[in-house]
């Protein structure tokens, strides 16, 4: 499956992103996340999907899902590893 095609939004208008489940897309998703990027940031990418459709995604496909939770509570400890690592 190829990607959607991107539209950006002009100021004041939502994003046009119609896509189906990419499962490249995905891995890069959860690549970049992995490497310490937040979902967000990594969502405002041209090309990437929206942060909900990631999340439909997640609860759709088991699989992206269970990568997907595990990756998010791998970055928060290494957030929470990096602030105690700050202030000592």
């Amino acid at each position: 499956m190829a990607l959607a095609t991107y539209v950006a939004a002009t100021p004041g208008t939502q994003p046009d992103f119609r896509c189906g489940f990419d499962i490249e897309l995905a891995h890069a998703i959860l690549q970049r996340m992995a490497d310490g990027e937040s979902l967000t940031a990594i969502c405002r990418t041209a090309g990437m999907p929206t942060a909900t459709t990631v999340y439909r995604w997640a609860a759709r496909y088991e699989a992206f899902g269970e990568a997907f939770v595990l990756i998010r509570q791998i970055a928060r400890q290494n957030r929470s590893w990096r602030v105690a690592k700050a202030r000592a």
